[in-house]
């Protein structure tokens, strides 16, 4: 992954809280690029090199797993030759680990997958007649509705769950009047609230699952009530370091706070203004705030990011929005490093085909200009994202993109080919076995019986043609094609008694060339590794396979420490949320007009998906118009801290477009923000 900054070169402000921080509570509110991770590095050896505290006294949290390994690298290179380093985790691996150790009936549990947990939620969902695939604009995607929303909700407070069921008890005209103009669907789907969450928790019971939501509430829960748990743990932990705090929920944070105590030392660092989770994950940048006020305040505002227009304009979003930026009074100011050209545009179309031509017009200048230059294209949501790499991909660009997300992972061409040559080494003597292979990987069918005229016979002329004994006369280029492909089929078919892992490592080593396909072959290892099936042999394997061959999953097909955002003359597309923490040569950020179209009233709001205000409405028996009220303001404020984030991302070259016929074929208007922000940079240039 591409990094922010350096670990070496301390600012003023970071030399001043190395300084300045002994112990206690503290908050260090950090502007982009400023060097969150350099101070906490720095911090961890000022604790240990001058206050002589042990490694293992030190616990450093983060949000994601690439950051906590991140840390640890960093920390090992500023500090060489030491024989124990602080422990660095994620809040659900930290979680994870002390219920292992502390709760006697987690000790041998095992972390859910995200695929199956997927897999036994649609099946849940499906027994109750619940569309799990397919979704069009308006459709409830259920699978995420429950995944993401509704049983964290009722994970957090059993007393809402048991609400809920009693509600359930009340017949459709009743409970039609406690909840006001609600759509029938949208009741019918609460109905079903208490039978899935049941269904789900037993399934996790029986199996011996946990999964990230539980392994939050359940420490929680385990804290308070056994205290001494916590206190072996203040014994262990003389100083706690969080990373992204303003990305903590709010039991992440109450988990902490007990963790630290009223008189530990706990130091969390942040940027409110770049809270963009909290419509996602439940993200409460609130606490952070309320600490900051209540305790040791730091802050870095120098950064070497971004030249003096582009820390310009994003200071300007925020100073036109203050009541969307939590920490408004953090601004960006230049380090001592700063790049000193580039420049911001901002350019309005009426047809997408004219924005996306600008893009490529300044795309292929930044090329040129610097074969080190590193371009990112980052949209709001990740349908924009396709649709922008498939028109840049028609264009010639050389074009990756980034957190793309397979709807059908077991029939993704890599796992259809995995599929053939697993049957293949099983069934060796089924020749339409191996002609599907060759068809895979290529071959003509019209030339196919010119090589293995006699069916029957197939298996022995596979093995003469992979000796190279057979005779054939024809194209050379297609010959060696089929000859290469041959020798890689009869290597594999002796493999039938190898396990599973050993034949999937040889078809990528045989069959695979790129290296996200070779990730796709081990994340499917990963996937059957962890659905625990009862034998583990190459027949068992194809079995499950073919069992899971009409899933809808949607599966990642490359991890996050797998990605590269930084190779220079390739344009990453990506989604602002996925680029955050990162930074390129130039950002292109299209669309611009759509970032901030909702308003308090709700209009222009699809109906079908306002469920989750509906179980808000009634667990919390508040009107259902002030939580949408609620929930829209929170989106505006969101909204714009996801356009400050992506403005931030850029060091030299920022460029903002929009078209009146955009993306999706849908006709904009021009945001309070993007007129904003033209006027600022026109008032600029004319200067």
């Amino acid at each position: 992954m591409l990094k922010t900054e350096s670990i070496f070169k301390l600012s003023e402000d970071q030399e001043n809280i190395i300084n300045v921080y002994e112990k206690g509570l503290a908050s260090v509110l950090a502007t982009p690029g400023s060097g969150k991770t350099t101070i906490i590095t720095h911090l961890i050896k000022k604790l240990i090199n001058e206050k002589n505290v042990h490694p293992k006294n030190i616990l450093v949290l983060t949000l994601t797993e690439s950051a906590a390994k991140e840390f640890n690298i960093r920390t090992k290179s500023l500090m060489k030759n030491m024989r124990s380093y602080p422990d660095f985790f994620t809040i659900h691996s930290f979680c994870n680990k002390t219920l292992s150790r502390h709760h006697s009936n987690y000790r041998d549990w095992t972390v859910l997958p995200d695929t199956k947990r997927n897999e036994k939620l649609e099946q849940i969902l499906a027994e109750r007649g619940f569309k799990t695939d397919s979704y069009e604009d308006g459709e409830i995607n259920y699978l995420e509705l429950f995944r993401d929303s509704i049983i964290p909700i009722f994970r957090k407070d059993k007393s809402k769950f048991d609400l809920v069921k009693k509600l359930t008890h009340l017949d459709l005209r009743e409970l039609r009047i406690i909840a006001g103009n609600v759509d029938n669907e949208q009741i019918k789907c609460f109905y079903h609230i208490p039978d899935v969450i049941d269904e789900y928790e037993k399934f996790l019971q029986t199996e011996k699952f946990i999964d990230f939501d539980m392994m939050i509430n359940e420490t929680y829960n385990l804290f308070l009530e056994n205290p001494n748990v916590v206190k072996t743990l203040r014994q262990q932990y003389k100083y706690i370091l969080e990373d992204e705090a303003q990305d903590s929920n709010e039991i992440q944070n109450k988990i902490l706070s007990l963790l630290a105590g009223e008189d530990g030392n706990y130091i969390r660092v942040g940027d409110p203004n770049q809270s963009i989770f909290t419509t996602f994950t439940g993200a409460d940048y609130k606490n952070l705030i309320n600490f900051y006020n209540n305790n040791t305040k730091l802050e870095i505002k120098q950064s070497n990011r971004s030249n003096q227009p582009i820390i310009d304009i994003s200071n300007y979003l925020v100073d036109c929005h203050t009541e969307s930026f939590p920490s408004h009074h953090v601004k960006i100011m230049q380090g001592s490093n700063n790049p000193r050209d580039g420049y911001v545009k901002i350019e309005e179309f009426i047809d997408i085909e004219d924005e996306i031509a600008s893009i490529c017009k300044y795309t292929d200048k930044f090329i040129k200009s610097d074969k080190n230059n590193n371009i990112a294209i980052l949209t709001r949501t990740n349908n924009q994202a396709i649709e922008i790499y498939q028109r840049m991909i028609q264009q010639g660009f050389d074009t990756v993109l980034h957190g793309n997300k397979d709807e059908d992972f077991f029939n993704n061409n890599v796992v259809v080919k995995i599929t053939a040559l697993i049957a293949y080494i099983i069934y060796p003597y089924q020749y339409q076995r191996l002609e599907k292979i060759l068809l895979l990987f290529g071959v003509k069918e019209e030339i196919i019986p010119d090589w293995f005229f006699d069916p029957e016979q197939s298996y022995f002329y596979l093995k003469s043609i992979a000796n190279e004994s057979f005779l054939h006369f024809g194209d050379e280029e297609v010959e060696e094609q089929i000859f290469a492909l041959c020798k890689n089929i009869v290597r594999i078919s002796d493999s039938v008694y190898s396990s599973v892992s050993e034949i999937l490592e040889l078809i990528n080593n045989l069959f695979i060339d790129d290296i996200k396909e070779k990730s796709i072959a081990r994340l499917l290892y990963q996937m059957w590794d962890r659905s625990k099936p009862g034998m583990k042999n190459i027949h068992d394997f194809l079995y499950w396979l073919a069992k899971h061959s009409k899933s809808k999953i949607k599966q990642e097909l490359i991890t996050e420490e797998e990605e590269d955002y930084s190779s220079p003359g390739v344009v990453h597309i990506l989604t602002v949320h996925k680029a955050k923490g990162l930074q390129w040569d130039a950002v292109f950020v299209p669309n611009f007009s759509q970032w901030d179209y909702k308003d308090e009233t709700w209009r222009g709001w699809n109906e079908k998906k306002d469920i989750k205000s509906v179980i808000i409405s009634l667990i919390e028996n508040i009107p259902r118009s002030i939580i949408r009220k609620q929930f829209a303001i929170e989106e505006i404020h969101e909204s714009r801290r996801v356009g400050y984030v992506a403005l931030t991302r850029a060091k030299k070259y920022l460029i903002l477009t929009c078209s009146k016929n955009g993306l999706g074929g849908k006709t904009n208007k021009n945001s309070k923000i993007f007129n904003q922000l033209k006027e600022f940079q026109n008032k600029n240039e004319s200067n």
